[in-house]
């Protein structure tokens, strides 16, 4: 039997610790969604925009994780400015680690949400066996307050990982993608006013705001092209964050997210275990209704839809080529790509992977500056070059970059954008700029031509067959079938690459920028058809 001046000192610990988590309320709903907004634009604006890389932000936001959650375990109360740091911390650790097993390793989507679904339920499991309750209320010892930090970055990862798994099944744009995971909370809000259990209704919600914030992160920063407000990475971050800090201010201040009942668990109420199970049924048949809405959508056709006016989409019968997107726009505009991509690749060639780099930059402006007049010019053609370019950028920006993806990306824009030189011989002159000569290689068609035509042949059909799904709107299909052509160019690499290999390195990078265009998180409809009717027009 414990004395009384035990059960003083262990009430003393109890609420120590429970003043260091905040109390359940709107509050907490809305800062924990700038959170997660944050987490997707600031990831995507360091990785991408800055160039860090994904495995070089990944390292540095691991030693800033480490920071902030040992600062956090080291308060004695609960500080909102502490704690919030630390959640968007791991908001941003746990979009990361999604991201490198999608983006770096090829793991599927599917893949990664089942491994951390089952993570998660490794995490609750031992969590529960060891402390009996999963409530956030009554974490009043170390080891109950580290499970709950694992359990948060696992939120993090698996919503990371099933909101994008959902965008790639459905392929519906950043604003439409915003209501499913707003749906679903509310359900989850009035299961839990007619009797849900708390705890699982808590958690639940605290997954699903993870695709939430990242689908409006998307929303706002995606350009208007693609169903976005066009903010950019950088402004939605900053707004968030200046959001998520006048909150914090406001949560200092007012402490009115602070716990002042202690010694008990704030989320608990009178057990009715009938309506309990009553509302389990209830959430069996919402998961049941989402995962037909999911089925139904895939099923859906995912192209753009035509204008009033009756332009027609990208399709199978109107390929567009590389001198059919350059001669759609200004001269010297193209001249001016087309140099700084030649500079690029002479500075890599001469071991300059650093001023490669820094060059490469000059190119994403330069396109970014002239999108307003080049995008109204030609959409297709726009979306086309853009791929492009956003392969060289991957490429040279990689964690670990590899000489012949680069090179390789490189040249494949270099043809693009030299593909009207002959046809408008002054170009450069008109940019005023001196041109380093493109390398000599095979145009498309001889590149073929270097290998058997049986093996040609079969290439060229399973192009056309995952084109042919692709646009009967069988997304998965082609996505499978396209998985057939990986496999046979790799069995076929021992016999094909000797005979010709800048003719196989050419025809390698456009298979490489069809598979990636097919496997995207969010695969894009006219990326994925222009990557094919390319690769379809140099296989002849």
């Amino acid at each position: 039997m414990a004395t009384n001046t035990e059960r003083r000192s262990a009430v003393t610990d109890v609420q120590g610790l429970l003043n260091k988590v905040p109390e359940v309320t709107i509050w907490f709903w809305v800062i924990k969604i700038l959170c997660t907004t944050v987490g997707e634009s600031f990831a995507d604006w360091i990785n991408m925009t800055l160039g860090v890389g994904l495995i070089s932000t990944s390292l540095i936001f691991t030693v800033v994780l480490a920071g902030a959650l040992g600062w956090q375990l080291g308060t004695r109360r609960y500080v909102p400015f502490v704690y919030w740091l630390t959640v968007v911390v791991l908001s941003v650790t746990g979009t990361l680690y999604t991201d490198i097993l999608t983006d770096s390793q090829g793991v599927p989507l599917a893949v990664s949400s089942g491994v951390f679904a089952v993570i998660l339920a490794v995490v609750f499991g031992i969590w529960y066996a060891r402390e009996r309750t999963l409530s956030i209320h009554s974490i009043v010892t170390r080891p109950r307050e580290l499970f709950y930090w694992l359990a948060v970055l696992v939120t993090f990862a698996l919503g990371t990982a099933t909101g994008d798994w959902t965008l790639e099944l459905t392929g519906w744009p950043p604003g439409v993608s915003v209501l499913l995971p707003l749906g679903l909370i509310a359900a989850i809000v009035l299961a839990w006013r007619l009797g849900a259990g708390a705890v699982l209704s808590f958690w639940l919600a605290y997954i699903l705001t993870r695709p939430l914030g990242a689908n409006l992160g998307d929303w706002l920063a995606s350009p208007g092209s693609d169903g976005g407000l066009g903010l950019g990475t950088a402004v939605t971050s900053v707004v968030f964050l200046a959001a998520i800090l006048a909150t914090v201010l406001h949560l200092t201040r007012s402490r009115s997210d602070v716990i002042e009942t202690h010694g008990r668990d704030r989320t608990a109420r009178t057990a009715n275990p009938a309506r309990e199970r009553i509302m389990l049924g209830y959430y069996a048949v919402v998961a049941a209704a989402t995962a037909a809405l999911l089925v139904w959508a895939h099923q859906q056709p995912h192209a753009a839809v035509a204008s009033e006016e009756g332009d027609a989409p990208a399709s199978a019968s109107a390929p567009l080529t590389p001198e059919q997107a350059t001669s759609s726009f200004p001269p010297a505009e193209v001249a001016k790509f087309r140099t700084i991509t030649a500079d690029t690749l002479a500075k890599l060639n001469s071991g300059d992977q650093a001023g490669a780099t820094r060059r490469i930059t000059d190119l994403e402006k330069a396109w970014d500056d002239d999108q307003a007049t080049l995008q109204p010019r030609n959409q297709q053609a726009w979306t086309f070059l853009d791929g492009e370019i956003d392969r060289v950028l991957k490429a040279l920006r990689a964690s670990k970059p590899d000489k012949a993806t680069e090179t390789d990306a490189l040249n494949v824009l270099l043809a693009s954008l030299s593909a009207t030189t002959t046809a408008q011989p002054s170009a450069t002159a008109a940019a005023g700029a001196t041109e380093t000569p493109a390398p000599a290689g095979p145009a498309p068609k001889q590149a073929a031509s270097s290998f058997p035509p049986a093996e040609v042949a079969k290439f060229r059909t399973i192009t056309a067959d995952t084109l042919a799904k692709l646009n009967s709107g069988d997304q998965a299909g082609a996505t499978r079938r396209i998985t057939d052509l990986e496999k046979a160019w790799d069995d076929d690499q021992a016999t094909l690459q000797p005979k010709n290999q800048q003719a196989w390195t050419l025809l390698d990078g456009q298979i490489d920028r069809v598979l990636q265009a097919l496997r995207a998180p969010k695969p894009d409809k006219a990326t994925e058809v222009t990557a094919l009717n390319t690769l379809l027009g140099s296989l002849g």
